[in-house]
């Protein structure tokens, strides 16, 4: 991942782009809706553990400086623990 960020970054800011969306999957959703099936994935998405995303990968992206999450886009790709929800 750094490999691609230390390529990317310098040739984003040259061509003058200043905002980069990613979609990541969300492992801990299937677990988390089964405890809280009446909530959308936005809820899981939002809460935090300890000032940090509670979804792992999300805690990931957090500590590589990733820390605005847009929204969730359902059906974004197939995961299965994801339920097929990502956030953007």
């Amino acid at each position: 991942m750094t490999a691609i960020f230390e390529f990317f970054w310098p040739y984003a800011l040259k061509h003058g782009w200043r905002d980069i969306y990613l979609g990541s999957p969300m492992p801990g959703l299937r677990a988390w809706k089964r405890a809280n099936p009446e909530l959308p994935a936005e809820v899981h998405m939002r809460e935090r553990r300890h000032g940090l995303p509670r979804d792992p990968q999300l805690r990931y992206y957090h500590r590589k400086g990733f820390k605005d999450i847009v929204s969730c886009q359902p059906g974004y790709f197939p995961h299965a623990p994801s339920l097929e929800v990502r956030p953007r």
